[in-house]
């Protein structure tokens, strides 16, 4: 027996004020004293236990699923797994209760546990149970889109115990959903045949968090499932407030603290009246018979490592906006700041929240990309006019080499031969190691061309056109004095010309070939060489991440990488140039179908070649395994750095034998900075649990808005 968390207990006193001996106590030890009512009594006060299961707690990707799975194995109600009553002598057909008739009561699942998870994460625990467990040792179902049709009363039944699903799966949606069902059918459970129709053997909620809102429909329809056993799975039990916690306890029914006035009179009161010590105490006291949690720090008994995993290296790259982002980033953020002074001096702050946030958001998104900013469907129309100019010019964003020789070569006369400039094409084709006219630099870096078919370094050559823009000259170019500009420039890029190259996209489309075929009585492939038209108006990120990826590819070309951006529109942007840039990618964000989602994991993780997964942070941001990937480039910060860590153990979690690298894309001198000293804020916030009453946390909220507009 555990002693009720509320009271505590102490022994007689000895000696009196005076220091007079005091007369023992017979056959009672101590006495007991509940230091909230200042109630004594000499009876042990007993905690109530009516609590089966808990808050498994472990860091993330140290095997929450894995732990759950070999319980669900080894403790099953009497009729085992396997629905057998009596071992392995069968169930008397005599002994089992009748199938229901459209009751409406709730009726047993004594061998069926029921998880609730995100939607992003049912496959993987589908696939986890499977191969996790012997051969025909688990019947597992998703209970989810069309496989919803079953009635789970018929199948989960004690009547129907030695065929029911041992594991049904779900989503919260789904739970949320069908209660709505419930609630409009006047609370009537039993007749729907659905999840509320059941009492389950044991109910586990995945990535409890989602619940941790005690106001929000989605933890009030999880309250209602009923089950015998309750377990909440999260690495992150308490993620801005101590009232998340409460919303757990809630769903384990723990009395007396699922009782929110219990609650609150005990813990939220003397926090927010800075009675931290006792409030503390009681906390600890109300989880310690509650959780089970694991790092990745700890040590086991002996002093090794807990979980030996790999090292993992986070580097913050610090990225300069070129001139015409850096222009539009000003522009975006001197608005922001002129909005932000008109209110505080109106002292209407709290107010226009709103108005302000959206803004931030658009400073944030002119960090990653220009484009982001824009209304898409005028960036559409000046896409489709620059398209028309080019066919009229006969230029395109990509044009192989081969094909504009022999275009050129056709049509070849003094004049043209001059304009065109073949010579030049035919030098590029030979990889010709010319300097550059500019630098005067031997072979040139990054080879690019002028429209009029003139090469020089990429650099020089933009810096040049850059240069004489701002002297308010028409830029011309360094050879022939043609007028050129920076829209018309074209790199050279030589692509590789290896034909096992892996270059199948999400669709499932090949990128266009990499190579021509060798000519006869050749052994080598041709490399394929082309000019790709530079974006003037492109991104510092997009570029940092293509120098990365394709420096991984020469130096490891089995390496897999994932990019996390928490805009999916941002991801868009990312696709074509991957694909310009010849590297083969996968997507996985929240506008896909759960199958589609796991049929995208599936192939990530098959994928022999290096191979890139491009992933929205909020629905791949938990509970993946993602441990085929080394690489992780994080595009854009987090308010919260918890956030960022969880989409991170994504890769570095148990099963991850190699070393993992982490870059994370910050721009200098922008928002992207201050979002960091936030970061670290609010890590020190959490460390300290949350010790912040709502005045406080309004104030530091301004103070946030502040720092990010300062």
């Amino acid at each position: 027996m555990s002693m009720h968390p509320l009271w505590e207990e102490y022994s007689w006193p000895m000696k009196d004020v005076d220091n007079k001996d005091l007369p023992e106590v017979a056959d009672q030890a101590g006495f007991y004293v509940n230091p909230y009512s200042g109630e004594l009594s000499l009876d042990f006060p007993v905690q109530e236990q009516n609590c089966l299961g808990g808050i498994l707690a472990d860091e993330m990707g140290l095997g929450k699923t894995i732990e759950m799975l070999s319980l669900i194995h080894s403790h099953t109600s009497e009729y085992g797994l396997q629905g057998s009553k009596g071992g392995s002598n069968g169930t008397s057909v005599n002994n089992l209760p009748r199938l229901p008739k459209n009751t409406s009561a709730v009726e047993r699942a004594p061998c069926t546990t029921l998880v609730v998870a995100p939607m992003s994460l049912l496959a993987q625990w589908e696939s986890e149970a499977l191969k996790a467990s012997k051969p025909g040792s688990l019947k597992v179902m998703m209970y989810y889109g069309s496989d919803k049709a079953a009635n789970l009363q018929n199948m989960c039944c004690e009547a129907n115990a030695a065929n029911a699903p041992n594991l049904i799966i779900t989503s919260y949606g789904i739970v949320l959903s069908e209660f709505g069902q419930v609630v409009a059918n006047g609370g009537n459970r039993g007749s729907h045949g659905g999840l509320f129709s059941l009492d389950y053997f044991r109910v586990v909620l995945d990535e409890a968090h989602s619940i941790k809102n005690r106001q929000s429909k989605t933890a009030k329809a999880c309250y209602e499932i009923s089950a015998q056993h309750r377990w909440v799975l999260t690495g992150t039990p308490i993620v801005n407030r101590l009232e998340d916690l409460f919303s757990l306890v809630r769903f384990l029914r723990v009395e007396p603290w699922s009782n929110f006035s219990f609650w609150k009179t005990f813990i939220t009161v003397p926090f927010e009246s800075k009675d931290f010590i006792r409030a503390l105490d009681v906390v600890q006291t109300v989880l310690e018979p509650l959780v089970l949690r694991r790092t990745k720090d700890m040590k086991t008994p002996d002093g090794g490592a807990l979980v030996p995993l790999p090292p993992r290296t986070i580097e913050v790259e610090r990225l300069a906006l070129s001139k015409p982002e850096r222009e539009l980033y000003n522009h975006i953020f001197a608005r922001a700041k002129r909005t932000f002074n008109a209110n505080v001096e109106a002292g209407t702050l709290m107010k226009s929240y709103t108005t302000i946030f959206a803004q931030i958001l658009r400073l944030r998104q002119s960090c990653c990309h220009p484009v982001l900013t824009r209304n898409k469907n005028i960036v559409a129309e000046e896409e489709d006019a620059a398209a028309a100019a080019d066919i009229a010019n006969g230029l395109a964003d990509d044009m192989d080499l081969e094909a504009l020789i022999e275009r050129f070569t056709a049509e070849e006369d003094e004049q043209d031969a001059n304009k065109f400039g073949a010579h030049v094409l035919k030098q590029i084709q030979a990889e010709a190691n010319d300097e550059c006219p500019i630098c005067s630099e031997e072979p040139m870096v990054e080879q690019a061309v002028t429209g009029c078919w003139h090469s020089a370094c990429k650099k020089c050559l933009l810096e040049y056109i850059e240069h004489q823009s701002s002297k308010g000259e028409l830029p011309r170019c360094f050879n022939c004095r043609e007028p050129i500009n920076a829209r018309d420039v074209f790199e050279v890029v030589r692509h590789d010309p290896n034909p096992e190259s892996d270059n199948i996209h999400e669709h499932g489309q090949d990128d266009g070939g990499l190579y021509t075929s060798s000519p006869p009585g050749t052994l080598a492939p041709v490399p394929r060489i082309s000019l790709r038209r530079i974006n003037a108006l492109s991104s510092a990120k997009i570029s940092a991440l293509l120098t990365h990826l394709k420096r991984l590819r020469l130096s490891d070309p089995s390496t897999k990488s994932v990019i996390f951006s928490q805009f999916t529109s941002f991801l868009d942007l990312i696709s074509p140039a991957l694909t310009q840039a010849s590297i083969p990618f996968l997507r996985f964000d929240g506008s896909m179908a759960q199958k589609t989602r796991a049929a995208v994991l599936t192939e990530f993780a098959a994928r022999k070649k290096g191979c890139v997964l491009l992933l929205s942070l909020r629905a791949g941001g938990v509970g993946l395994n993602l441990t085929c990937a080394n690489r992780v480039f994080m595009m854009d910060p987090w308010w919260s750095f918890a956030v960022e860590a969880q989409a991170i153990d994504r890769v570095h979690r148990m099963g991850q034998e190699k070393e993992v690298v982490v870059v994370r894309f910050v721009v200098e001198e922008s928002i992207e900075e201050k979002m960091l000293r936030i970061q670290e804020r609010k890590k020190f916030i959490a460390s300290s649990l949350g010790m912040m009453n709502d005045e406080e946390k309004k104030l530091q909220r301004i103070e946030d808005i502040k720092e990010l507009l300062s």
